[in-house]
């Protein structure tokens, strides 16, 4: 449920179709290598940004801030809405791949779930939900990864 709910988040609040994104991709900050996403597994769970930025610490703080605005704000409930029903989507989609479906029935059986649970998760998920976790996020417990070309 939470691995969802992040990714509503985190797409609602600094994905392709946000404010945010726009801005920052209209400014030159990010270009469209930018994502946002979980990675989890088994005793680790980290929502994160990624992409090339010619400046990093910008953009880091340009993220920070932005977060911070919508822990006061809120996220648009149209924005949660379109972002869960694309998320949904995602998962029904991924129901028509042999590889998929085998990989989520053992990704959800190791989580002691039903493989079909995160499409009923997904359906659910609510603007408070969103706004609970957003309350929850801790901006200055975060780090930054910079990856530097090897000079020739």
């Amino acid at each position: 449920r939470k691995y969802i709910e992040w990714n509503i988040l985190l797409e609602a609040a600094l994905g392709s179709f946000s404010p945010f994104y726009s801005r920052c991709y209209d400014s030159g900050l990010i270009n469209d290598s930018f994502s946002v996403g979980v990675f989890k597994g088994r005793g680790y769970f980290l929502p994160f940004a990624a992409g090339d930025s010619a400046d990093p610490d910008r953009l880091t703080e340009e993220i920070k801030k932005e977060l911070c605005r919508l822990k006061k704000d809120g996220i648009p409930k149209k924005d949660i809405d379109i972002v869960r029903k694309m998320t949904y989507g995602d998962l029904v989609l991924g129901f028509n791949n042999v590889g998929s479906v085998a990989k989520s029935t053992m990704n959800s059986d190791f989580a002691g779930v039903n493989a079909y649970t995160s499409l009923e998760y997904a359906a659910g998920v609510k603007e408070e939900d969103i706004g609970a976790l957003l309350d929850s996020l801790d901006t200055e417990n975060s780090s930054l990864s910079i990856v530097e070309p090897l000079e020739r």
